[in-house]
């Protein structure tokens, strides 16, 4: 079973590296492309990956969508569905 962990490199205004580590030594660094509170989006580009990335580019997008109208736990107002697209761009 692979594990992976998150660490943010770079924080400046506007421009947000992260660099993702897998347990089988692979990694990738993705740059913040979208944060939108608005549509509770966010979107990662691929600038670097070990091994080499098969495509032109990547780009990672996670999106929140609201699946119930009511609560139904006590700490939080709905329940949210997350879901990854991930799309490469072929050369």
């Amino acid at each position: 079973m692979l594990f992976f962990q998150c660490k943010v490199l770079i924080i400046k205004p506007s421009y947000v590296v992260r660099r993702l580590e897998w347990s089988d030594g692979q990694w990738r660094k993705q740059r913040l492309i979208e944060l939108s509170d608005q549509n509770y989006r966010s979107v990662w580009e691929l600038i670097e990956s070990h091994p080499e990335s098969e495509v032109a580019a990547v780009i990672t997008t996670v999106q929140l969508y609201r699946i119930t109208e009511v609560s139904i736990h006590p700490c939080c107002s709905y329940c949210i569905l997350i879901l990854v697209l991930i799309q490469p761009v072929c050369a």
